[in-house]
């Protein structure tokens, strides 16, 4: 049975770990997003993929906008996270992932659930 939460040890937490990723990590932009992701090793079964959703206060002055584009990238994550996440099981590593949302407008939901859906794409292409 597929998983559909969003649990705490899914997001990304922990200041060396984002320090990490941002370091080491390969990325790319797909509208309206800037991403960036680190494959790891690991050796534990638990769940070992783990998000970070940022949106600039630069571009959106306004917190219930900025609270807004996140839930709405939560969602779209949350929703199209099963195979990355049985992806990442299967090939016994980790991956921490940035979604960074660039845009200045704050565009519709579907175009949102779309560029998350490529971008999750891309990094399943990855080796």
């Amino acid at each position: 049975m597929t998983e559909f939460s969003l649990t705490k040890a899914e997001r990304l937490s922990g200041e060396q770990r984002i320090a990490r990723l941002f370091q080491r990590g390969k990325g790319g932009f797909v509208y309206p997003f800037r991403y960036v992701c680190l494959w790891g090793e690991t050796e534990s079964e638990a769940i070992n993929s783990a998000v970070l959703i940022s949106v600039s206060k630069r571009y959106h002055k306004r917190a219930n906008r900025r609270n807004l584009l996140k839930r709405r990238i939560r969602e779209a994550y949350r929703l199209h996270k099963h195979s990355l996440v049985e992806s990442v099981r299967i090939r016994k590593k980790s991956l921490d992932i940035a979604l960074i949302y660039t845009s200045k407008e704050i565009v519709p939901y579907k175009t949102t659930e779309d560029a998350v859906r490529k971008i999750l794409e891309k990094i399943l292409r990855e080796p």
